[in-house]
């Protein structure tokens, strides 16, 4: 099974006290979580709520078919959740996909690993239940389906606009609307995973790309050394500033690009401590995170 990337838990709990501060009478909602999913399209991981008991697949905007680029209507065949092939990430499987604004350009869409026929054209199938968690998230709280991200890239860039709003590398390119675009390549021969090693840890020559308002993506070496070290706030900073306690579990940042969004320099997170356990009082606010195996369709 290919794991091709992190899905996110961003988690938010706002004390009863912030609401009083805002509402003038008592606040029922005392909690509130945001659930974040990457790798995955509403079609491909959704899919079978169009039967899913008690909701109207109406609400939904899901499609049981794609067409292709020729134009081709290609059903959407059922594939178990774990797969061997992975569809690209990057900023350049977006632009094709969008394909000028046909949304006609998955076909386009880049596969490695063991790929099947129009690997693009997948849903998961949940003849076992194994979705029944997501599925009954969906449908008995709100759901955004009708977005885009902002970075429309990987996951690199992708966790900084999560956390922070932007994966632009000063205030300046964020206005002039430059990003930072992909994930981290290592420089020919190197013997390290850059997913692990950039930002202001990534040695000599490692690369990434800048994404520019007219769509065109530049090299952006580390050379020199540093030139991939940046820092920007984020809802962690900007919470805290306002007098929310704030918190990540620890776990979380020993695995996968939060943990270089952090330690590496790439968003600026104030004083985490481990997740409280179950006798403990919660944070106002805490960001919690999960990795699995999650093919891209």
């Amino acid at each position: 099974m290919k794991c091709a990337g992190k899905s996110l838990l961003l988690v938010l709990w706002f004390g009863i006290q912030v609401a009083y501060g805002q509402i003038p009478y008592p606040n029922p909602i005392r909690h509130v979580v945001v659930i974040v999913q990457e790798n995955r399209t509403p079609d491909n991981l959704f899919h079978e709520l169009l039967t899913w008991p008690g909701i109207n697949p109406a609400n939904y905007d899901l499609s049981s078919k794609g067409v292709n680029s020729k134009g081709e209507v290609i059903p959407l065949e059922p594939i178990p959740l774990g797969i061997s092939y992975d569809l690209s990430h990057s900023h350049p499987a977006f632009v094709a996909m969008y394909n000028g604004g046909k949304m006609n350009g998955a076909d386009k869409v880049p596969c490695s690993g063991k790929c099947i026929a129009n690997p693009q054209f997948k849903y998961v199938d949940n003849s076992q239940h194994t979705l029944d968690p997501y599925l009954t998230l969906a449908a008995d709280f709100g759901w955004a389906n009708y977005m885009f991200q902002t970075n429309q890239g990987p996951s690199y860039p992708a966790h900084q606009f999560i956390f922070g709003g932007t994966s632009a590398r000063s205030e300046s390119e964020d206005h002039a609307g430059i990003y930072v675009a992909e994930n981290p390549g290592a420089p020919s021969g190197a013997k390290y995973n850059p997913d692990n090693d950039t930002g202001c840890l990534a040695p000599m020559n490692e690369w990434n790309y800048l994404l520019y308002p007219d769509g065109a993506e530049k090299q952006l070496m580390n050379n020199p050394l540093g030139t991939l070290c940046f820092s920007h706030g984020t809802m962690g900073s900007l919470l805290e500033a306002r007098g929310l306690t704030v918190e990540r579990p620890a776990r979380v940042a020993a695995s996968g690009k939060i943990s270089h969004c952090r330690a590496h320099g790439q968003l600026n997170f104030p004083r985490f401590a481990p997740f409280p356990d179950n006798h403990s009082r919660l944070r106002r606010v805490s960001f919690r995170g999960r990795a699995h195996a999650s093919p891209a369709p």
